[in-house]
Order: C-alpha cells, then structure tokens, then sequence
C-alpha cells in the first residue's frame, strides 16, 4: 500500500491487477493511467516501484563514470543496487528507494517533473 501524501501526479506506481501506471488524479480514488485506459484505484490497491537499473534509462538517466548523470540536467544518481539510490547535485544527496520517491525528489531538486515512459512504447 502507498501513503498518498507520498504521491504527486505524474509518479509511477505499480496497482494490484493491472502492472504499472502513471497518476492522473488524486481524490477519493487515485486515477491511474495504464497502457490500455485509466482507472481508479484506493490507496491500498497501489504499490511502489523499487527503482533498478532498467528504470534508469526511461526516466533520462545515462551512465557518467561511476554514476548514472540525466540527459538535461545537472543531476546524478549514485546506484547501490535495487530499491537503494541516492539522487545528487553539486549540493545535496538524497536516497530513495522507490520511482515516485525518485521522481518527487528530481522535482523538488529541479522543479520540473521527471518524465518516463515505463511503458516501453
């Protein structure tokens, strides 16, 4: 189960039946967004996505010497293994272990949402 004030629209969340999917909405239900329609769910029908290195590529991360740096901005993720990262600018480090953690510290970094395509389309 996720706790929704983890979650902001635009995270990637996996759902009990139907794989992974991006937030649309957030209220009573949660409106997720899969590849074949959107559909709600309550909050205990939504899990979190360890991150691993398959995930990294799709959100803009790259290999960069020992770190994984993303494509448009100056930030860098340092991975330990699955479900264990930390997010870094010339600043700060901070680990995560799940895609939305992921996904809202790139956006509390930057200030911009981190796109992915988990879909793989």
């Amino acid at each position: 189960m996720i706790n929704t004030n983890e979650i902001r629209v635009g995270n990637w969340l996996s759902t009990s039946e139907n794989g992974w999917g991006v937030v649309k909405s957030i209220g009573k239900t949660i409106m997720v967004a899969h590849a074949l329609g959107v559909r709600g769910y309550y909050p205990e029908q939504l899990f979190p996505i360890e991150v691993d290195l398959d995930l990294l590529p799709p959100c803009g991360f790259q290999p960069h010497e020992a770190m994984y740096k993303h494509k448009k901005r100056d930030v860098y993720l340092k991975y330990y293994g699955t479900g264990d990262v930390a997010l870094a600018t010339a600043d700060d480090a901070e680990e995560c272990s799940y895609m939305h953690q992921l996904q809202n510290l790139y956006f509390d970094i930057t200030g911009e949402l981190l796109e992915a395509n988990l879909f793989g389309n």
